[in-house]
């Protein structure tokens, strides 16, 4: 490995601890405030066709941040990125499909 290469590598880790708390409280907050709200709306605080929709919603949301954030899909391969999305639109929208359907 060239001194080159090495202080590359160097440079790139400096960079991401840097970066690394910043997003992590930003993100918490919003996957706590989606907890907060599918909750309040799941726990007969109108029960309507919409709150169960939201609810619906609100998780798979919540499954794309993590997956965007903690698993780092953000730098996976574009294939693998658009596998893990299109699920997070396909089964939310079969769930909703079902669930209306059914109501």
């Amino acid at each position: 490995m060239t001194v080159d290469a090495l202080q590359q590598d160097l440079a790139l880790v400096e960079r991401n601890v840097r970066h690394a708390g910043r997003p992590v409280l930003v993100v918490w907050a919003v996957l706590t405030a989606a907890t907060l709200i599918s909750w309040w709306l799941g726990d007969g605080h109108g029960a309507t066709a919409v709150a169960g929709v939201l609810v619906i919603v609100t998780g798979f949301a919540k499954v794309a941040l993590i997956g965007d954030h903690f698993m780092e899909l953000r730098s996976a391969p574009p294939q693998l990125r658009f596998a893990f999305f299109g699920w997070c639109t396909l089964v939310p929208g079969i769930l909703l499909g079902i669930y209306l359907v059914r109501r």
